[in-house]
């Protein structure tokens, strides 16, 4: 018998932040409108990111129907300044910069 697919987060972001290395240094989850209304270091804060040694965020962003609206790759400097994302949103259109 199949496994039974876990549903997905509703109203939901998880973020995930990566090292240089690739090691997770930490694992978050908010609520979409948390994370669209306030900020949040791991986001919005550049020596945050640099105190723990953040270069990479993946985030998924979950909808109120727990269907995936985007998937979403940061990159930062060794300083927590930002430097490049890929973005993918449940359309197909992806936005890089």
């Amino acid at each position: 018998m199949a496994k039974a697919k876990e549903p997905s987060p509703v109203a939901t972001v998880l973020l995930v932040a990566f090292g240089a290395s690739q090691n997770k240094i930490l694992d978050i989850s908010l609520p979409v409108d948390d994370y669209y209304c306030d900020s949040h270091p791991i986001i919005d804060d550049n020596e945050f990111r640099k105190k723990m040694g953040i270069r990479y965020i993946e985030g998924q962003i979950f909808d109120y129907e727990g269907n995936l609206d985007q998937k979403f790759k940061n990159e930062y400097d060794s300083e927590g300044a930002y430097k490049h994302s890929k973005i993918v949103h449940s359309d197909g259109t992806i936005i890089e910069d």
